[in-house]
């Protein structure tokens, strides 16, 4: 399980600062306190473009935005690590990275990692909500790459649409 500690890191575009034509102001909270600085560097590419801002919840985890789109990028070896089979499965790899993106995958790593689940929506996400995030296709697969017996019983299953 990812742990988010005291220092999260967020980066934003500062198109405004004077004497750059591409700033991004580089946010650090750590115990509570606020630190900014201003940075001319792209700070990180993503499959899904050019991103506008990225949070750090851990090294090799990041959530990043872009001018339309966004998601979450787990580095290979924390991938490695931490992912289950089926998690890896529908994650895109991406220059060092295993990426899911945050309209359709954004239950896995809800799922995958609590801790970061509270920090972003307040809450966990249970079985049942990704099955139907996922759809029935696409759950009973996870479930099978991760040996998560599936039955009729089942109330996951039975809400699958």
């Amino acid at each position: 399980m990812v742990e988010t500690n005291d220092e999260i890191v967020t980066l934003k575009p500062r198109p405004n600062y004077v004497g750059a034509d591409s700033a991004h102001l580089v946010r650090r909270v750590i115990n509570g306190e606020v630190k900014d600085w201003v940075t001319k560097e792209n700070p990180f590419s993503t499959p899904w473009g050019r991103a506008q801002r990225i949070t750090i919840f851990k090294r090799g985890f990041r959530f990043v935005t872009t001018a339309s789109h966004g998601g979450f990028m787990i580095s290979a070896k924390l991938a490695e690590l931490r992912l289950s089979a089926g998690a890896k499965h529908f994650g895109q790899v991406y220059g060092g990275y295993i990426c899911f993106e945050e309209d359709s995958l954004f239950s896995i790593i809800q799922f995958e990692f609590p801790s970061v689940a509270k920090v972003m929506t307040g809450r966990e996400i249970s079985l049942e909500e990704l099955a139907e995030d996922l759809g029935k296709g696409n759950f009973t697969l996870y479930c099978e790459l991760n040996n998560i017996p599936l039955n009729s019983n089942t109330t996951y299953q039975v809400n699958v649409v």
